[in-house]
């Protein structure tokens, strides 16, 4: 049985018997079941009926070109309407889906990262025993400093260590972990100690942390004698590289200062 909807649609093919013999009578049956198509049938009866009596009594003119070139012109300029609608809607959407595509991809770009101790350890142990000499040289924390920022497009802060006892060597750029970071490398009497510098990787994940002097570092000690204590601020992960003893512990404390003081 067909429903209401497709009856209704049917009717006019159905009163002028444009249907198959099957058709027909299934519409014929549902208008009998049916009030309300059967009164849309009678009354589109009764209209056709009256149409082909005035059609019969008087011929209808054919409009002008005139009028027909008027209502081309009229019907193309609302469907150029609508087409420039749908134009602006797509096209809000597109920048829509644009703006959350960019915005999802710069909060991952600047969500900090985890700083890579192991590759911090074996480079600096890669630059010490190679001897590898620093592709800054430099005795000038302010000179390597700047010589970093333009090589990372970072803030790098004029790392200072003098105070103790530290000597500059020189500032390399290095990768790890696959991004660009910073090594200053000083020498404090007859040992190397070096200072990684890395923007953005800030975390340093389920690493221990040790407490010296009152300031919290993450520290990891590999099988070769090297320690690295690491820390992190909103811009960049820090890590010292040297031998585990008792005289890295004033040039750690230097260096998380300046960096502290750096950042705020």
């Amino acid at each position: 049985m067909k429903k209401c909807d497709e009856v209704l649609d049917n009717l006019p093919a159905y009163i002028d018997k444009a249907l198959t013999p099957d058709e027909q009578a299934e519409i014929e049956a549902h208008i009998s079941q049916c009030a309300g198509c059967r009164f849309e049938a009678r009354n589109q009866q009764e209209i056709r009926r009256h149409l082909r009596s005035f059609v019969q009594r008087q011929r209808l003119p054919s409009p002008s070109s005139k009028i027909w070139s008027n209502a081309r012109r009229g019907f193309n300029r609302q469907d150029g309407h609508i087409t420039r609608q749908y134009q602006m809607r797509f096209g809000l959407a597109g920048a829509c889906l644009l703006l959350v595509f960019f915005r999802l991809a710069w909060a991952r770009f600047n969500a900090p990262q985890i700083f890579p101790v192991q590759e911090a350890l074996q480079d600096f142990l890669n630059i010490k025993q190679g001897r590898i000499m620093p592709d800054f040289p430099s005795s000038d924390p302010d000179s390597a400093s700047a010589w970093l920022r333009k090589e990372l497009h970072a803030s790098i802060p004029p790392m200072n260590l003098s105070l103790s006892q530290c000597r500059l060597v020189g500032a390399y750029k290095v990768r790890l972990n696959g991004n660009d970071a910073g090594l200053l490398l000083y020498r404090e009497h007859a040992n190397l100690i070096g200072l990684f510098i890395a923007p953005r990787m800030s975390q340093f994940g389920n690493i221990p942390e040790e407490n010296i002097d009152g300031n919290p570092y993450h520290f990891q000690k590999n099988a070769s004698g090297l320690a690295l204590y690491g820390w992190g601020n909103e811009k960049a992960g820090f890590g010292v590289v040297g031998r585990s003893s008792e005289d890295i512990h004033t040039t750690l404390m230097n260096a998380y200062e300046q960096s502290s003081a750096t950042s705020h």
